[in-house]
């Protein structure tokens, strides 16, 4: 029964914090000699309910102890009137409240368990002060918000100029816009926009696509538009339609005749081409 009682309390120790080698406790340490030190122990938060757990066990060991011992009040009073000990009843009382007692440790040492977990889970919980100042100060952080937004702003650009081999037509606005524009006869539905640019991202879409052989064709009112109203990865509006099939067709058109010859196609006028109402926008528009 005492095997039994000490591979239970280690088998518990070893489920709520696990073994734990260190030769820690044995160094000398002279602040356990302070009264105050001690005193704050004693009387604080964890010293006082260490101790009431402690006499809780007690009272619920001693208790069944004491009930086992009183329940079997006649066995101990034959045993001390027999003139020769009888040890099969001597075995058996000690095996019934030995069984008694495991068992109450038993269910201390579960209760126990259960209750070191909960209380090490409420202390590693954070308060909702403590979120609301984590989120402040990762999120409401103006460098942190600074760099999120600037690597945000460079995978986008990645994300776009990784697309621009697919462009079939790069529309300028010719200086400030850049947009690229993908349609494949039979494969796409309508016109896609892949990447669109101001600034020196539209001189680089530029730049990249006369490196890769893309015709750059200048339509500022449509460069406008689609730069206004459209993002990378969308469909052209219907609305737009039109736009698109001018500057598309020209395109085709001059493919033919650089692969096949003949009379040089005559640019349409894209500088002053029709776009719907919705769709327009001013010159002054940066």
């Amino acid at each position: 029964m005492v095997v039994l009682v000490v591979v239970i309390s280690s088998a518990s120790t070893l489920i709520s914090g696990g073994w734990v080698l260190t030769m820690k406790p044995l160094m000398p340490d002279l602040s356990k000699f302070m009264p105050g030190h001690g005193l704050g122990q004693i009387f604080s938060a964890s010293g006082v309910t260490e101790t009431a757990k402690s006499f809780l066990k007690f009272i619920i060991i001693g208790g069944l102890g004491a009930f086992m011992i009183s329940s079997n009040a006649n066995n101990f009073v034959a045993l001390s009137t027999a003139r020769t000990p009888d040890f099969e009843i001597i075995f058996s009382l000690c095996v019934r409240i030995l069984t008694t007692v495991c068992v109450g440790i038993i269910v201390l040492a579960i209760s126990d368990v259960a209750l070191q977990f909960f209380l090490h889970r409420q202390k590693l919980r954070m308060s909702d002060t403590e979120m609301r100042d984590e989120m402040k100060e990762a999120v409401g952080n103006p460098h942190v918000r600074q760099r999120q937004k600037a690597m945000a702003r460079r995978m986008a650009r990645t994300r776009q100029m990784n697309r621009i081999p697919e462009a079939s037509v790069i529309v300028t606005n010719p200086t400030h816009f850049a947009v690229a524009i993908r349609y494949r006869r039979g494969t796409d539905v309508a016109p896609v926009m892949l990447a669109k640019g101001v600034g020196l991202l539209a001189d680089e879409i530029i730049s990249r696509a006369r490196g890769l052989g893309i015709p750059v064709i200048e339509a500022p009112p449509l460069a406008r538009a689609m730069y206004r109203h459209v993002e990378p990865g969308d469909q052209v509006p219907v609305a737009l339609y039109r736009a698109c099939a001018e500057v598309l067709a020209y395109v085709w058109r001059m493919q033919l005749w650089r692969s096949s010859g003949g009379i040089k196609p005559k640019p349409p006028a894209l500088q002053r081409m029709s776009i719907a109402p919705e769709f327009q926008v001013p010159e002054t528009f940066n």
